[in-house]
């Protein structure tokens, strides 16, 4: 049986993890790390320490032995922990909605509209989500202040031109973490080193200024059914129902081959991932190759695999690993 732990991550300097899914520059910025970004960052680590680090990584994703989710906000409230999950992909239909009155149907449509701004949910109120949608009540808490962006402008050391970048502070009650799946538990011991190790270099983009760095708020957190904490007994009774009629992936993901046309009939948005690699050597850092990918919060009637493809070009001579795999919760419909 599946291990599920979560591991939450205080950052310690301001984050920039970029937001161009929708045409956005370097202003563009999000409260999220996707999976792919976190994985490289963690095979670069690897890399360093040397030996077969890198290659036990690879090979433990590339076998399902480890799994990982986006990085996911969460927020301290009078002293309990709250785990935040994406907004499914769905849809509801209209004609499953109880309307009774004018003013229900305007609570629905501004609760509707508040809906499709909303990014994040409590995991315990995926299904209050669900039957708010079908029913036009409105019984979800607003979603809380997890930090706030602030652009400023820089100048290219080499043109002299100026630029906006933005960044993202999170709030001192509020961070992300990382909700890992192992088959063989004695990998955490390893993998939680490789991770604050991480934190040390930084993860996203700007680390040369210092931006990205993070320790681990506590100790990784075994879920359990039994927990006293709603969100962690619920992800931990959804992340095992491999039946539920829509399963929503919690990472960025990349169908396998033979995956396409189940891929395609789920629900979800496509994003287009690229990025640079640099090693020791190189004059400046190289571009990789393009993928499109599903965010998370897209579902599926199936628990689909998916994979991690090597994006490297000809302009370095090792491969750069993106990683695509799913790990997936029931959504209660």
């Amino acid at each position: 049986m599946s291990t599920y732990i979560i591991l939450p991550l205080k950052f310690t300097a301001p984050v920039h993890f970029g937001d161009a899914s929708g045409g956005g520059g370097l202003d563009a910025v999000q409260p999220l790390c996707r999976a792919d970004t976190f994985f490289s960052a963690l095979c670069s680590e690897a890399a360093r320490l040397g030996g077969q680090a890198l290659d036990k990584l690879v090979q433990k994703v590339n076998h399902d032995e480890i799994a990982f989710s986006d990085l996911l906000p969460w927020y301290l409230r009078d002293g309990t922990y709250e785990w935040y999950v994406p907004k499914p992909v769905i849809s509801i239909s209209s004609k499953e909605v109880k309307v009774e009155s004018l003013q229900n149907a305007r609570s629905m449509s501004s609760f509707r509209k508040k809906s499709k701004k909303r990014a994040f949910l409590r995991a315990a109120d995926l299904g209050l989500y669900v039957d708010d949608l079908r029913y036009g009540s409105v019984s979800l808490e607003e979603e809380p202040l997890f930090g706030e962006t602030i652009s400023a402008v820089h100048f290219n050391g080499r043109t002299g031109t100026p630029y906006s970048a933005g960044s993202y502070f999170f709030a001192p009650s509020a961070g992300l973490y990382v909700l890992v799946r192992l088959e063989d538990r004695s990998d955490w011991e390893w993998l939680e080193s490789l991770i604050c190790l991480t934190g040390m270099t930084g993860i996203g983009g700007r680390k040369s200024s210092g931006m990205g760095t993070f320790r681990k708020e506590q100790d990784g957190i075994i879920l359990s059914g039994d927990s006293d904490n709603e969100d962690e007994s619920t992800l931990a009774e959804l992340l095992e129902d491999r039946e539920a009629d829509c399963q929503m992936v919690l990472s960025v993901f990349l169908p396998a081959e033979n995956e396409l046309e189940a891929a395609s009939q789920g629900a979800g948005l496509w994003l287009q991932r690229s990025g640079f690699t640099w090693m020791p050597g190189m004059e400046s850092p190289a571009k990789t190759k393009s993928v499109y990918m599903l965010s998370s919060g897209s579902c599926f009637s199936s628990r689909l695999h998916g994979r991690v493809a090597d994006v490297s070009t000809s302009a370095v001579n090792h491969p750069v690993y993106r990683y695509g795999k799913g790990l997936y919760l029931g959504v209660p419909k």
